[in-house]
């Protein structure tokens, strides 16, 4: 029919069907053609009242009110994107609100933050102010420290300067302290003297030559068919040499000594191979004879001692007199290098003194007085009771 309203090319009758088309107006045909189409039954419906149909003008009021109907539509989707738009710009805003409001708890941490900087540097402002106040009185008292340890050396140079001017220094006391233990000790060792027996022993088969202590023969550890007495006897004069040796020496020995003459003794505190008593007899008449043994061993054990402390090498512990007579010559061969003055067999002195002064009482002893004590007195100077 037309594009438009009032375009129509060609009029519509009173009851023509108009349809709108998008690009257009199209009127539809009353009579459509039907070819070969079977009649369909007619209904007759029952009558009812004619109803007039839409006029011109109504459809023309239609076309309008579609027309306005699609005006408003748009308006409303303009308005709703348009809500759109607003709600996203509350949306950014609020987001923005957010990120001030964390920005705002940043900036508060952060504040805080700096604050305990701010203590935390002035109580290291104050702690440096201590340390400075400290440092000044320290330095000053390190100052004094260092005028009384100048004072202190002055003082020592000047004693050193005194003791230079001293007649004997101390490698000259030293020296005349060896002297007198090696004075001592062969003084010792001239009452006990150790010398080879060269007749054979009783009892034996071969020609070995043994070694004797004031005359009585000791065998190397090996008593059987000797004389149990006379054993014991050089085993106690043993003892008391090897005790004043060692205390001439300074040298405490491991197993202490108790010297009895023949009835002599010697104790292991630690060892637990023995139970009961820890002394040990160094005689073996009317005791065990493994306990006898056992102290025999120890008496060479303390000649192994005395020997290492003198730098010996001990080549067989058995032999008793032979260690023994090697500590005594170890002894005698001492290099003390003393002046003439002081010479123990040129310069004959009182028991007691050295080059006219006290000595502590340690004198040369007569063989007398060591006859007398063998059997009163122990290493450690107690007394004991005669055997």
């Amino acid at each position: 029919m037309g594009p438009k309203v009032g375009e129509f090319g060609m009029e519509a009758s009173v009851n023509a069907i108009v349809v709108t088309m998008e690009d257009g107006y199209y009127l539809v045909d009353s009579e459509p053609h039907v070819e070969n189409v079977e009649p369909l039954p007619q209904v007759r419906p029952e009558a009812a009242a004619a109803i007039d149909s839409y006029t011109f003008g109504m459809l023309l009021a239609i076309i309008v009110t579609q027309k306005e109907a699609s005006a408003l539509h748009h308006d409303v989707q303009a308005l709703v994107a348009k809500g759109d738009e607003i709600l996203a710009r509350q949306q950014t805003s609020s987001d923005l609100r957010d990120q001030a409001a964390i920005s705002a708890l940043r900036q508060e941490d952060l504040q805080r933050s700096i604050e305990r900087g701010t203590r935390a540097v002035e109580d290291l402002r104050s702690q440096l102010a201590n340390l400075r106040t400290t440092s000044t009185a320290d330095r000053k008292q390190l100052h004094a420290e260092w005028a009384s340890n100048d004072a202190a050396m002055d003082s020592l140079d000047a004693r050193s300067a005194s003791l230079g001017d001293q007649p004997r220094s101390l490698e000259d006391l030293q020296r005349c302290i060896k002297v007198r233990q090696r004075s001592l000790i062969l003084g010792v060792a001239s009452i006990y003297p150790i010398t080879r027996d060269p007749s054979p022993p009783i009892n034996s088969h071969n020609n070995k030559t043994l070694l004797s202590i004031r005359g009585i023969r000791l065998p190397d550890s090996e008593f059987v068919g000797h004389d149990d007495d006379t054993i014991a006897t050089a085993l106690g004069f043993v003892s008391h040499l090897l005790s004043m040796i060692a205390l001439y020496l300074h040298l405490p020995l491991r197993y202490p000594l108790r010297c009895m003459s023949s009835r002599s003794s010697i104790s292991d505190a630690v060892s637990e191979h023995y139970a009961g008593s820890k002394v040990f007899p160094l005689y073996a008449r009317g005791v065990e004879r493994l306990r006898f043994d056992y102290a025999v061993f120890l008496l060479n054990k303390n000649i192994e001692q005395t020997m290492n402390h003198l730098h010996l090498t001990v080549s067989n512990l058995r032999h008793t007199l032979a260690n023994l007579r090697a500590v005594i010559e170890a002894v005698r061969a001492w290099d003390c290098g003393e002046p003439a003055q002081d010479d123990e067999s040129t310069s004959p002195r009182t028991a007691g003194q050295v080059d006219g002064r006290e000595d502590g009482g340690l004198a040369v002893p007569t063989v007398n007085a060591f006859l007398t004590g063998i059997g009163q007195m122990d290493v450690n100077g107690e007394a004991l009771g005669a055997d």
